[in-house]
């Protein structure tokens, strides 16, 4: 009877059912942090005060007085509700790479006036000493002690799966055009001077001697929010992240930001500039029921889109052939079936061109723990990239259920089909007012049924995409009644907008495009 019940009923009951922070422990598990510095005294102490008020239903928490040094711990508010964290104008939160702030299974709780920074950044930063191209090497030099050296043994987080090699022009811009070069190793040739092997090559022209290039590893979040629901997060401002800004993901949704400034530190004075903003997205919502809104905001310098709002595709392995009303599914994220319940309508897709095949309601479903079944379902990934040839990038988790329907599967739905859980869309996003610059990548993946993108301003970055990223396992299946409004695109490239022929009731009306450089892009 669940899915009958009003909606702040609902989502007290999808605390109760929902296994403890599943969805925050897989992404922080895709994005490993390595320990660092202590927590000062007086962080320690705000955490406890904060913990105690949630804990007392205060209406209202105060932050304020000097800089707090959070280094290697999370400022943390857990099961939060009607609370106002007012935080004092002039007062910040440090962190160490790969710790922020993580907000997990709150409901109607506002979160005002927050700048967070990092010590040391979260990047290496210096000048290209050597280049002879084509080759999977250059070696620059890192002397500005403000910045950690790109070298693992020294600063672990170098040896994150993903480290990114960033070359920049001499007006500390990206440089146009450049292609994805994710670092392998670095290895020492000098005091401050090391060698960069890449895994894809540098080409001819793509770095030049005397060129700036920074050094990111891919490390934790900044500002996470899990499984919560109407949060409204107020003049929030970033200068700094190991990985994706803002994150949210697995709840309720409908969560509002307004006056989100992802933004360089020291961006207008000369020493010690800080190229990049972020290390990887700006703002990224990921599997709610209902999409964030975001606006007036400014994010600018990521490493990454500056705006993903997606669902997460998910793998059905196998159908019971006899009856075609039971199903092994496997939630590629771990994050979607954890909170199915009795009554959902599952979407059935197909794995390459992603046309809608059929649906069935869920009757119950048990998380699979037979090791013989999931050592089958680990194939999974390896049959889809060779049958299918499905290209899938994204490497999935192997949470596998045995969902029963109260009517038969489809006959069109073949193994390894795509499927959704079609309550929990991401639906309704709102993207408005925005001024969105200089990035590494695209300016917005509108992926999400329902999603608005109106009124604002993209600038160098490589377009806004209307699509579902089947390779990434990224985007709603079905995706339609998708809005593009009166934007303004400059120099975002020969597409700053696209939409792809699989979806349906599109509308783009009144956006203003005025041509540029061929944008970065990835």
């Amino acid at each position: 009877f669940f899915f009958f019940l009003g909606g702040a009923f609902r989502f007290l009951m999808l605390l109760l059912l929902l296994p403890a922070f599943s969805a925050a422990a897989g992404v922080l598990e895709m994005y490993p942090r390595q320990a660092g510095p202590p927590p000062s005294a007086r962080a320690q102490a705000l955490q406890a005060a904060l913990s105690a008020a949630i804990g007392n239903r205060s209406g209202i928490f105060d932050i304020t007085g000097a800089d707090y040094d959070f280094n290697a711990m999370d400022l943390e508010i857990r099961n939060a509700a009607n609370l106002h964290v007012r935080v004092a104008p002039g007062t910040e939160l440090h962190f160490y790479i790969g710790f922020g702030v993580q907000v997990f299974s709150s409901d109607n709780i506002t979160i005002s006036g927050l700048t967070i920074d990092y010590t040391p950044p979260c990047f290496a930063q210096g000048v290209v000493t050597a280049a002879n191209l084509p080759s999977l090497e250059i070696e620059a030099d890192f002397p500005d002690p403000h910045f950690p050296q790109p070298d693992a043994s020294i600063n672990p987080s170098f040896a994150a799966a993903v480290v990114k090699i960033i070359s920049w022009q001499q007006n500390h811009t990206m440089q146009s055009a450049q292609k994805l070069h994710q670092m392998a190793n670095s290895t020492k040739i000098g005091p401050t001077t090391y060698r960069l092997t890449a895994k894809q090559q540098f080409e001819p022209g793509s770095v030049t001697v005397g060129q700036h290039v920074t050094v990111s590893p891919r490390v934790g979040f900044t500002y996470l929010l899990t499984n919560c629901s109407n949060v409204r997060t107020l003049d929030l401002t970033i200068y700094g992240g190991g990985n994706m800004a803002v994150v949210e993901t697995g709840g309720v949704g409908g969560n509002y930001y307004n006056n989100v400034r992802v933004v360089r530190r020291n961006a207008t004075t000369s020493s010690p500039m800080h190229l990049l903003a972020n290390n990887a997205d700006g703002f990224h919502s990921n599997a709610n029921e209902r999409g964030p809104t975001l606006t007036r905001s400014e994010i600018s310098f990521t490493g990454d889109d500056f705006v993903n709002v997606h669902n997460r595709m998910m793998v059905e392995f196998s159908v019971d052939s006899r009856t075609r009303k039971s199903a092994l599914l496997i939630d590629t994220d771990n994050n979607n079936l954890c909170r199915t319940l009795p009554g959902d309508l599952l979407s059935f897709y197909h794995i390459n061109s992603l046309a809608f095949l059929g649906n069935a309601t869920v009757q119950e479903l048990t998380r699979v723990t037979d090791p013989a079944i999931l050592h089958a379902t680990l194939q999974a990934y390896t049959i889809l990239n060779t049958k299918y040839s499905a290209h899938i990038l994204h490497p999935f988790d192997n949470a596998v259920y045995n969902v029963t329907f109260t009517d038969p599967v489809p006959p069109a739905v073949a193994p390894l089909m795509l499927f959704q859980v079609d309550r929990i869309t991401n639906r309704n996003a709102v993207i408005s007012d925005n001024y969105l610059h200089d990035g590494y990548s695209r300016v917005a993946l509108m992926k999400s049924i329902g999603s608005i993108a109106k009124n604002n301003v993209f600038m160098r970055a490589a377009g806004l995409h209307v699509v579902s990223e089947q390779p990434w396992l990224e985007g709603d299946l079905g995706l339609r009644d998708v809005q593009v409004l009166n934007n303004t695109f400059v120099s975002c490239g020969s597409l700053p907008i696209e939409v792809a022929a699989y979806t349906q009731n599109i509308t783009v009306l009144g956006n203003k495009i005025t041509p540029g450089p061929q944008p970065p892009g990835l």
